[in-house]
């Protein structure tokens, strides 16, 4: 098995078996590295950071902090990543919001422009690449059009 990779064999009653492939990497993105530095460097294990994290209101579970740390796309999802998460996540590791927040910025753009030369492969290239390794089976209008700017260089 290649490393970085996890394979989960769901065993089925019938013939019909179900595999799914789980794309785990090591920590690449901006955000990914400093949540991952400065919590070892403040001595946090993913399970206590991620009580530390916790509200009531919003529990966070130690194996969905892994998972964003070990994403591909380089960040938790947008729709997960809300200001007050940022606030609290930035309070636990002692940094400031704002650059927790700019490295999160920064990681998403990361993902999209992940083409060694966009330029000389072209934007249609970078969009094609994104849409094909994506795992994502819908889209919102929104997402695209920020994907498209993004890579236009908006």
């Amino acid at each position: 098995m290649k490393p970085g990779r996890r394979i989960t064999d769901y065993s089925a009653s019938d013939a019909n078996e179900k595999k799914r492939v789980v794309k785990r990497v090591n920590p690449f993105s901006q955000w990914q590295l400093l949540v991952q530095e400065r919590s070892i460097e403040m001595g946090y294990s993913t399970r206590a950071l991620a009580s530390e994290i916790s509200s009531p209101s919003r529990k966070v579970e130690h194996t969905t902090l892994w998972s964003w740390l070990r994403s591909p796309e380089g960040c938790p999802p947008a729709s997960a990543y809300t200001p007050d998460l940022n606030r609290r996540l930035a309070a636990a590791l002692k940094i400031l919001p704002d650059r927790l927040a700019e490295a999160f910025e920064d990681s998403r753009r990361c993902f999209v422009l992940a083409d060694k030369n966009p330029t000389q492969n072209g934007p249609l290239s970078v969009l094609h690449t994104l849409f094909s390794n994506s795992t994502r089976k819908t889209w919102k209008t929104s997402e695209i059009v920020k994907l498209i700017d993004d890579v236009r260089g908006h």
